[in-house]
């Protein structure tokens, strides 16, 4: 027997994820293909503002002496409660971040908290300019491209349809599900069919 889907969808990232969140509710047969193995259900794995802390963390001083998992997920945590990102209006958003290690000079943290801030605007800008809609976008074509084969196969299969009914006027019309009927038992009653 084999399986049918309205839908296949390869990748879970952004892009597949996305897609595959818009079209659960419609009711289509979706696969969702993903290589990648099973991410624990841990906070730092789940959270993406924990992700971007990360790529931030590892991308300015704070990083530098980081050499164990739980080191990163301590410094994510500090560096998390340091941030604030506010919304004032449609796309405009005031980042502010400070760092105080006893450690460090006034400049050097000052220092550090712009490198924050300017590794968070490069993340924003990054994922909302580039890899979202390139993603979408090839998502989107290869649905579009998906849709146009199967218009094109039921066409040739209402064809077909139209063919046989031509060539069989007696089973076509109102009494069709009589003569499908009529059809399956004259199968039971003779197997050399």
């Amino acid at each position: 027997m084999s399986t049918y889907y309205d839908v296949i969808i390869i990748g879970s990232g952004a892009g597949g994820g996305t897609l595959f969140h818009a079209l659960a509710p419609t009711g289509k047969r979706i696969l969702l293909l993903e290589r990648g193995s099973y991410v624990p259900r841990e906070k730092a794995n789940w959270s993406t503002s924990a992700v971007n802390l990360e790529k931030v963390v590892r991308a300015t001083p704070i990083g530098s002496g980081i050499t164990s998992p739980k080191q990163m997920e301590g410094a994510v945590l500090s560096l998390g409660k340091k941030i604030k990102v506010e919304s004032s209006e449609a796309n405009l958003f005031e980042i502010t971040a400070s760092y105080g290690d006893g450690g460090n000079s006034d400049a050097a943290n000052a220092k550090i908290a712009q490198a924050v801030t300017q590794k968070l605007i490069d993340i924003f800008r990054e994922e909302n300019l580039s890899g979202n809609r390139g993603e979408m976008s090839t998502s989107l074509a290869f649905l579009d491209q998906q849709i146009a084969d199967r218009e094109k196969d039921l066409a040739a299969a209402d064809q077909k349809r139209l063919a046989f009914e031509a060539q069989n006027p007696s089973l076509a019309g109102g009494a069709a599900a009589d003569r499908v009927s009529w059809a399956l038992a004259a199968l039971a009653r003779d197997t050399s069919l």
